[in-house]
């Protein structure tokens, strides 16, 4: 217990002993929250406050809360897998799937992302009564602003029914001039309601409705809520700033708190919308039992846009009357100058600040770092100079061995105010990584792959064509794909047409000596190793026509088979004949670039997954018209995530840098309108009458701006520079961003400007390159974490774990994978829904064989099967064999005990800890003499086998038996039956393990965690492995062929 308090200031100490009651720990930057509040669930856990099992720790993002669980793992002295630790919508989505029934809902609902939302409401545009949102001339116009409306919508609980009463009541009431903006805001309402309506037929849900669903769910359903207020007897929540109003009240629902809607007004159920903004405050009496702790900064609250509200924190002592505040001002980061610029800044935010509100000292004393240095304010006369005094600052500093590369950090306002700075980077040839969220359709590997289904849908685009003929698979010199392209502009024909009718129509001989003397000027003849050139010969030279003749005739071929092929299954086969993929992979074994390549294509291929799963028409076509929709819709994914310890200077908005710190810190582009950016009214505002958000009194854009600021600058640890320009392109000069002088404590700045040599300015337009580095599968730091999917990957082959866990290479989905996974989620609903009616006592509707039919389809998706014929007949078998299935289940009466149960060894002697799922576990068996054995974990399975020996011998040989057998030994300190149970022929194949097993699996585990912690993943090829591996046609150690 005591090592839990070793080394916690006063106040963290106290924060993490804390026993019960409200609890607020205003944490500022740098001061250890993350250390509090995993410190304090690890010491509920040790102190036996409470199980696992009873505390719900949330946070915002899957990296934070990956993190916590991580470090309350390696602080708690055995497994706490039962811990609820998860972000939001995580949690949300869980108590969603496990109460699907209550609310209407399949358990295998699908969540749609943004530009997902939008392309559902354009193929549903014509179910939507739209006058005023759906121009003639651009019927999509509108769709953006309606999704973000409806979004801000649900952050606010603002239901379909609410929103459609206000709007009737305000065109009732309208005046004279009003009614049209009444009739809009009635528009809005029912496309609001139409939306619902059409998403819940499709079984969709999106991000709000996971929230949302959960208050529904727990304010219709009384006895599930209090089964989750009974098991959560403490509940923590991590940036709680960053919460927006519908995310706090499942919290305050958990803690016994009633649930009001904003603004309702007592008598006859009447709503009096003007008084919603005086009753948005729950007024918790018996703050004494509610073991709710929160974790904040008011001052690094910064997500507004994304629908935070800040007056969750401001308010929280007025929510919780009764409830602790604890402070921690020692900050662990910065230098004690940097931290004194940074207050001074941040308290032009009074009144409405904590600090003010709630009367407390929020300056933070320094701990660290006896830098005496404030912050440094460079001005230039333009942006380029700007950029290239930074470039030169680094360099000089890199030189002097002061610093790595790594210990600095360029934070700008947005990605578009980045740019000037990678290019002086660049320039400077300075190695950096661009971590931004964005930029994946403009890698060239993933171009490639776009460009090659415009042409094959599009024999005519010529752009499209153009990228696809100086590509790496075919590789045209530039220059003569120019002239090709002047050709086909001259005489009005498309690159394929002259490719298919140039030497009948004579385009090959040239129409006239001008363009006889272009196409003899072309290089005329290319190496054909100069790209990969499948079918070209390595021992002859092409021309660019042959190139030409050559893209055309395998655009012919890809189209033909693309009759009967899935867009996946064509892309797939493109990267393959043209042995694009296996160069790839070659390159490798010695190539950062190409392994980038590779997880970029495998991102592309999760997308293409992603609308084969939803889409009825899986066509390559289709596919081209779902990518411009995304696109359209300003879908824009992040590329590969670079290695964090990779020797770079990292770029990345300040947004991004939240959480992070440096040595170094630039703050660049500190202009007016820039940062802060000027404030932009919403197309579509939610009604003031509607808006349960207590809002600041001040200007809340200038506020959140001016907070933004002050993350950016204490992100630095020793040296803090602040940079800005007189010229950004523009044709009035920039001022300074008052948040400088705020920072600096001066009126006004001096004059001075760094002016960029003329010659500089022309150099910087030479070509420069830049490399970024994958992320590692484990990057050297805390506890490797592994699946007994990945462990049995690794023994079968190192290299076949690299291509699927680290470089994540492509391969097409076999159909095997779609029948198990349709099959898995039939018998997961069966046992779900059996257990939800034991549990109901029979209340509930029955569960048939037909329920298990309908998950079945609902979870197919037609990929990877041979033929339309093969895979109708692989659906078959899958309905009689479940249906064969429910009949056993049935007469047998033994329910599971638990179902797709999570489970987790730690095993720190070995710095792992292995985590996974049990299909299914059965704590109690009893054999043919009803004596109680021991528990049985059962994992289901599809593969064939006719007999009882062959199933009793593939389950002796499963290495995920074994890993799941030393799990529940670690858990119960019993050694389990694990058994394989083949659904098609109801043949079950036992085997008990033994302790000599148990410690054959540890050493196993040593082995694999051994060779990924020292970045082994060389080749153990094997002709039966290798005629099983899916790589097998791309890599280079394959004994099959």
């Amino acid at each position: 217990m005591e090592d839990l308090l070793k080394g916690l200031n006063k106040e963290q100490k106290e924060a993490v002993v804390h026993d019960s009651g409200p609890l607020l720990i205003i944490a500022g930057a740098g001061t250890g929250k993350t250390t509090v509040i995993t410190r304090r669930i690890a010491y509920l856990i040790a102190s036996k406050k409470a199980l696992p099992s009873e505390i719900l720790a949330l946070t915002f993002t899957d990296k934070a809360a990956a993190e916590m669980e991580e470090r309350v793992d390696e602080l708690v002295p055995y497994g706490f897998v039962d811990t609820w630790i998860s972000t939001f919508h995580a949690f949300g989505d869980r108590i969603l799937r496990d109460h699907a029934l209550d609310l209407g809902l399949t358990t295998d609902f699908r969540v749609l992302s943004k530009p997902e939302q939008m392309i559902f409401m354009q193929d549903n545009l014509s179910a939507f009564d739209l006058k005023y949102f759906s121009p003639l001339g651009n019927p999509t116009k509108h769709i953006d602003a309606l999704l973000n409306h409806f979004s801000k919508l649900k952050d606010e609980i603002i239901t379909p029914a609410e929103y459609l009463e206000y709007a009737d009541k305000r065109l009732k009431v309208a005046k004279p001039g009003e009614e049209r903006e009444a009739e809009k805001t009635l528009e809005i309402a029912r496309t609001y309601e139409r939306y619902q309506e059409l998403m819940a037929e499709a079984g969709n849900l999106d991000f709000g409705d996971q929230i949302n669903m959960v208050i529904k769910l727990f304010k219709d359903s009384p006895k599930v809520l209090e089964k989750y207020q009974k098991q959560f007897k403490y509940i923590l929540v991590d940036e709680f700033q960053d919460t927006n109003y519908a995310q706090n009240e499942p919290l305050k629902l958990l803690v016994h708190a009633p649930f009001q809607g904003a603004g309702q007004a007592e008598g006859k159920g009447e709503r009096d919308f003007s008084a919603r903004r005086s009753a948005k405050s729950v007024e918790m009496t018996n703050g004494g039992g509610q073991n709710i702790t929160v974790v904040g900064d008011d001052d690094q609250s910064i997500y507004r846009f994304r629908g935070a509200a800040i007056s969750n924190i401001l308010s929280f002592t007025k929510d919780y009357p009764k409830c602790k505040q604890i402070v921690l001002t020692e900050n662990y980061r910065s230098t004690q100058a940097i931290l004194d610029s940074a207050y001074k800044m941040i308290k032009h935010n009074d009144p409405d600040r904590l600090e003010v509100k709630n009367n407390i000292v929020k300056k933070l004393q320094a701990k660290v770092g006896a830098g005496k240095n404030p912050p440094i304010h460079i001005h230039c006369d333009t942006v380029t100079s700007e950029a290239d005094k930074v470039a030169d600052i680094i360099k000089e500093k890199y030189e002097s061995d002061e610093y790595s590369f790594k210990d600095f950090a360029i934070l700008a306002r947005s990605r578009n105010s980045a740019q000037a700075f990678v290019h002086a980077l660049d320039h400077a040839g300075i190695p950096y990584k661009f971590s931004g969220s964005a930029g994946l359709y403009d890698r060239p590997e993933v171009r490639l792959l776009i460009h090659f289904s415009r042409v094959l849908t599009n024999p005519g685009d010529n752009l499209a064509f153009y990228h696809l003929l100086i590509s790496d698979v075919y590789s045209m010199p530039v220059e003569d794909a120019v002239k090709l392209n002047e050709i086909s502009h001259k005489t009005k024909r498309s690159l394929n047409h002259i490719a298919k009718q140039g030497k009948k129509e004579g385009f090959w001989t040239s129409q006239n000596d001008e363009e006889r003397g272009m196409m003899e000027t072309a290089s005329s003849v290319i190496p054909a190793e100069a790209g990969i050139q499948a079918g070209i010969g390595s021992n002859k030279k092409s021309t660019p026509w042959e190139i030409l003749d050559k893209v055309c005739a395998d655009v012919e071929h890809f189209r033909e088979e693309s009759r009967d092929m899935t867009a996946g299954q064509i892309l797939y086969l493109f990267l393959k004949e043209t042995d694009y993929l296996s160069r790839l992979v070659t390159q490798a074994e010695n190539s950062t670039e190409a392994q980038v390549a590779i997880q970029n294509i495998a991102k592309l291929f999760e997308l293409v997954g992603n609308f084969e799963k939803v889409s009825e028409d899986k066509s390559v076509i289709n596919f081209v018209y779902h990518l411009g929709a995304l696109m359209d819709a300003g879908d824009d994914p992040a590329t590969a995530e670079v290695d964090p310890d990779l020797e770079a200077v990292s770029i990345l908005t300040v947004h991004k840098s939240k959480g992070l710190e440096f040595p170094v810190v630039f703050l660049v582009s500190l202009v007016s309108d820039s940062f802060p950016t000027r404030k932009r009214a919403e197309q579509l505002p939610i009604p003031e009458e509607l808006i349960r958000e207590t809002l600041p009194e001040g200007d809340w854009h200038l506020q959140e701006e001016r907070r933004l600021f002050y993350v950016g600058m204490t992100r630095a640890k020793e040296t803090l520079y602040l940079t800005s320009a007189e010229d950004y392109g523009g044709k009035r000069a920039r001022k300074v961003s008052p948040f400088v002088l705020e920072a600096i404590d001066v009126p006004a700045l001096a004059k001075e400007k760094t002016k960029l040599d003329k010659v500089e300015v022309i150099k910087r337009f030479e070509k420069t390159s830049k490399v970024e580095m994958p992320k590692k599968f484990y990057d050297g730091t805390g506890t490797l974490t592994l699946n007994p999917h990945q462990i049995d990957d690794y023994l079968s082959c190192p290299k076949k774990f690299e291509y699927i866990h680290v470089l994540r290479v492509p391969i097409m989905t076999h159909h095997s994978v779609v029948y198990g996974s349709a099959m898995h989620k039939a018998i997961e609903s069966y046992f779900v829904a059996k257990k939800a009616l034991q549990q109901a006592q029979g209340k509930q509707k029955k569960v048939t064989a037909d329920d298990l039919i309908e998950v079945f389809h609902h979870s197919w998706w037609s990929e990877g099967f041979i033929t339309r014929e093969h895979e109708d007949k692989r659906r078959k078998q899958g309905e009689k064999s479940l249906r064969e299935f429910f009949s056993r289940e049935e007469a047998a009466n033994n329910l599971p005990d638990e179902v797709e149960s999570k489970f987790e060894i730690p095993m720190k002697d070995l710095g792992v800890k292995i985590r996974g799922r049990f299909d299914a576990v059965y704590k109690e068996v009893r054999s043919e003499k009803l004596e109680v054995k021991s528990c049985e974990i059962r994992d289901f399975k599809t593969s064939e086998v006719e007999s009882q020996e062959q199933a009793d011998k593939k389950a002796k040989s499963n290495r995920q038996l074994s890993v799941y057998a030393l799990a529940k030994h670690t858990e119960t300190g019993q050694i389990p039956e694990v058994s394989l149970y083949f659904v098609d022929s109801g043949l079950v194949g036992r085997i008990e393990k033994r302790e000599k097993d148990l410690e054959k699996t540890r050493e196993e585990i040593q082995k694999v965690a051994e060779g990924i912690k020292s970045d082994n993943f060389k080749a153990a090829p094997g002709y039966q492995e290798c005629s099983r591996c899916a790589y097998r046609e791309i890599c280079p150690f394959t004994l099959s062929q």
